[in-house]
């Protein structure tokens, strides 16, 4: 199943999960983009609805995140290296930790219970990663490297069915390697939105499908940069050309 691994409870006890369910409204501050509470500060994330906030620092590979729910602690766990937070309005939550072993990254997808629903590896590193609002679904780009398997692949994962759906090479990365900035999805239409620089979006359908190529192809030769324009050019040129020879 693409290497997808369910944790057990063994996984479970590893990660050394503290609950904290009657804890007392936590005190913190928020500083730019940090947050302190007690003596730990990282990076935060907010859920859309404001009920969870989700901290995280790498902490030279003793890593560490905090969930707040409703203010409250509501779980704290240890991780390498957590990176790319970001929760949703169900407490679910998604975190890459990267580690030295095979110089691979994990995409994690853990529910507000601190149960790790979904673990990718990967060999390449992660760039923008992205969860739906409802924490059903969710979406991370893999970088270039050697692996040839996972090297620029984007990978879409159904959360509550616990797998991923599919990965491939995304339409609009291009030549110059465009990567998506961020994620949006509309989870009554099926569609996910990748949404590059200067604000653009193309549609994907959540079967991997790349609805927007044609609008992606006219965008790359309108506003795209000179590499980009070469090469809608080219493809066009192809279709035409094609077409000409079909009888």
């Amino acid at each position: 199943m693409f290497g997808v691994y369910n944790m057990g409870i063994f996984d479970f006890l590893k990660n050394k999960t503290e609950h904290f369910g009657n804890s007392p409204r936590s005190n913190y501050s928020i500083n730019g983009h940090l947050l302190s509470i007690g003596d730990f500060t990282g990076k935060y994330n907010r859920s859309p609805n404001g009920k969870f906030i989700l901290v995280w620092d790498d902490l030279n590979e003793k890593g560490k995140y905090i969930l707040l729910e409703n203010g409250k602690v509501k779980l704290q766990a240890k991780m390498r290296h957590p990176n790319n937070g970001m929760v949703s309005n169900s407490g679910v939550f998604i975190l890459n930790d990267w580690t030295s072993k095979g110089m691979y990254w994990v995409f994690n997808i853990i529910n507000a219970d601190g149960e790790t629903l979904i673990r990718q590896r990967c060999k390449a590193n992660f760039g923008y990663t992205g969860i739906s609002d409802d924490g059903r679904f969710a979406a991370c780009q893999a970088l270039e490297s050697t692996n040839k398997s996972d090297s620029c692949k984007l990978f879409f994962f159904d959360i509550k069915k616990r797998k991923l759906l599919w990965k491939k090479l995304p339409g609009t990365i291009g030549p110059e390697l465009n990567w998506p900035e961020s994620y949006c999805f509309d989870t009554k239409k099926k569609v996910m939105y990748l949404i590059h620089d200067k604000n653009r979006a193309y549609r994907y359908t959540f079967e991997g499908t790349f609805i927007d190529s044609k609008f992606y192809r006219h965008d790359c030769i309108n506003v795209g940069n000179d590499i980009e324009f070469l090469e809608a050019i080219k493809e066009l040129k192809g279709e035409l050309s094609a077409a000409n020879t079909d009888p």
